[in-house]
């Protein structure tokens, strides 16, 4: 059973391993849509390669508790965010995000929660749309600032 910590995630990387061949890999210097995907399928095949060999039976691993649903929950916040991201834009999905990874799922305080998430999503938004250039869908929250 402990052995699954290095065939699950080998599975996974031979998966998009072979996903990624599908698009064009281009080169380094030139990089198409699947040279990445391979690229990161690759590390997770060796991580899990490394992992299987050097792997012992040890009472290192932690045991599943209920505490497990939080995984479940933070990937149902990641797919909400994606939706409202292509819906309304980033700061509102992204601080809203933050708001319930730190506060729900972390438990930190509301006053750390609030200005962490405002201090994050402001950086993001500043780093990716202005200074890279990114281009990000319309953002409810800019619209309603300009008026």
């Amino acid at each position: 059973m402990r052995r699954l910590s290095g065939i699950v995630p080998l599975v996974i990387g031979v998966f998009f391993l072979v996903l990624s061949y599908s698009h064009s890999l281009g080169g380094l210097t030139d990089p198409g849509p699947g040279l990445w995907p391979l690229l990161i399928s690759a590390v997770i095949i060796l991580s899990s390669l490394v992992l299987l060999v050097t792997e012992r039976d040890s009472n290192d691993y932690e045991h599943f508790t209920t505490r497990v649903r939080f995984v479940g929950f933070g990937l149902l916040s990641l797919a909400v965010f994606i939706l409202l991201f292509a819906g309304i834009g980033f700061i509102l999905p992204g601080f809203l995000t933050f708001v319930f990874w730190l506060r729900f799922l972390g438990g930190e305080s509301w006053r750390f929660t609030l200005v962490f998430s405002a201090v994050c999503t402001a950086g993001f938004y500043i780093v990716f749309r202005p200074l890279l250039g990114v281009p990000l869908p319309n953002d409810i929250v800019t619209l309603l600032w300009r008026g």
